[in-house]
């Protein structure tokens, strides 16, 4: 009896099995680190707005009403707007703007990011990401 070389097809399957195992663990893994870097642009440029909110209340003695307002002078601005305060308005990671919600006190506003969906609540990746609460989660 002639003996076939090869793999049998119980063979194959396996290492088809496996490889498809391997690329769905690896895929999870890049996705969870892809959400991970997301979120540390944004903790990243709502420090720069930070930032750049203190230098417009340091001259113009009050806090910026919109993110515009660090870029273009505000219409009673006079001599004391020293800005732009930033090169270019900052895009959070899926491409939208950063907006402002005034709040109380001295603290200045907080700087909001509304997530993946570009829309009020959700979980996860959708989720809202606001400066006051980065804050103390980073404390």
């Amino acid at each position: 009896m002639k003996r076939r070389r090869g793999f049998t097809l119980v063979e194959l399957m396996v290492v088809i099995a496996i490889i498809g195992l391997l690329a769905t663990v690896v895929t999870v893994s890049v996705i969870t680190k892809m959400e991970e870097a997301n979120v540390g642009k944004v903790k990243a440029d709502m420090k720069g707005l930070k930032d750049a909110m203190k230098l417009f209340k340091i001259n113009m003695g009050y806090w910026p009403r919109n993110i515009n307002d660090l870029f273009t002078a505000p219409a009673n601005a006079g001599r004391r707007w020293k800005g732009p305060y930033l090169d270019d308005p900052p895009r959070d990671p899926w491409g939208g703007e950063y907006t402002l919600r005034p709040q109380s006190g001295s603290r200045g506003p907080i700087v909001i990011c509304l997530g993946a969906d570009q829309q009020q609540g959700g979980e996860g990746e959708a989720a809202d990401l606001d400066s006051e609460t980065i804050n103390n989660q980073d404390n």
